[in-house]
């Protein structure tokens, strides 16, 4: 069996998926009381999204042997994945008793009681796991988030750095701490954190979106076109960045691809009496002034206080 796991980890690295599984079941159809096989298997299983099987061979896993508390970590994290937190609570905390010094178990149990909107308890948790290990990064990204939904956003964003230090090419971590930035009204280190963030991951929609509302508030038309441009080309049924799209096309001259762009966002939510209005003033600045009436007239229609 430890033969068939170790082809089925070689299998799994150069991504041969189905002769890893194939690999798996080998090793335990050979021992099936060997517990660090159904872990494995377990493991690859939750890398693969089968979170339902995981969870039946962490279990299996902690028949053999009820102390290993990896398993029992990663049975929990299965089990806040399939929405049952509560219970992956308790498994944690049962982890906790087995090895108290386990700190991404300490995270893990953070994690799932910041789901909980336990926000004292979550923070504990974090700074328990940071306590034994400042180097797991994904403790300081969940003691971010923590800090930042207290409204404490400059020691949100100290606790993130510290993060992303570790794990540049993290990209959600520097999307986030963008998101502190800005909250600091750091408008310029947001935009060097979304764009380290997009160069790690180019369609992380979120900071896609982020940076081009910035690039329009601060004036970077052009700059913004190209974000949303390649927003859409991820999300094509983003009707806000399809305006803004509209707004940036209008601000650089491109008029008639302003207006075609306005009438989609039109054909997608007809009562949006922002592209209505914006339809109609590139009509006028297009010499069709009776056309331009009918969309101010929808405008209005849709929305009577319309300013």
């Amino acid at each position: 069996p430890q033969i068939m796991r170790l082809l089925a980890n070689v299998y799994q690295k150069i991504g041969r998926i189905k002769a890893a599984e194939v690999a798996y079941r080998k090793a335990i159809e050979l021992d099936e009381e060997d517990f660090v096989t159904w872990y494995d298997f377990g493991c690859f299983l939750m890398a693969t999204g089968d979170l339902e099987e995981a969870e039946g061979k962490f279990r299996q896993c902690l028949r053999i042997n009820a102390g290993f508390t990896h398993a029992r970590n990663n049975l929990a994290l299965v089990m806040h994945y399939r929405g049952r937190h509560v219970l992956a609570v308790e498994e944690l905390k049962e982890t906790l008793l087995g090895d108290p010094q386990y700190a991404e178990a300490h995270n893990n149990l953070g994690k799932v009681l910041y789901h909980l909107n336990r926000l004292a308890d979550a923070e504990k948790e974090i700074r328990a796991a940071l306590e034994i290990d400042d180097t797991l990064v994904g403790a300081w990204h969940n003691l971010a988030k923590i800090l930042f939904r207290k409204g404490e956003s400059r020691e949100a964003a100290s606790a993130c750095e510290k993060g992303v230090e570790l794990a540049p090419e993290h990209a959600e971590a520097q999307h986030d701490l963008a998101m502190m930035y800005i909250d600091c009204g750091q408008i310029d280190k947001a935009v060097i954190a979304l764009e380290k963030a997009l160069s790690y991951e180019p369609s992380l929609a979120p900071a896609r979106r982020k940076i081009a509302e910035l690039c329009l508030e601060t004036g970077q038309v052009r700059q913004a076109r190209e974000h949303l441009e390649s927003l859409l080309a991820i999300e094509p049924d983003d009707i806000a960045a399809r305006y803004n799209l509209g707004t940036a096309l209008y601000r650089t001259g491109k008029t008639r691809e302003a207006l075609a762009v306005f009438k989609q966002v039109l054909e997608a939510d007809p009562i949006h009496p922002y592209a209505a209005t914006n339809a109609g003033l590139c009509l006028e600045m297009l010499g069709r002034p009776q056309e331009a009436r009918s969309f101010y007239k929808r405008a209005v229609e849709t929305c009577p206080n319309l300013d």
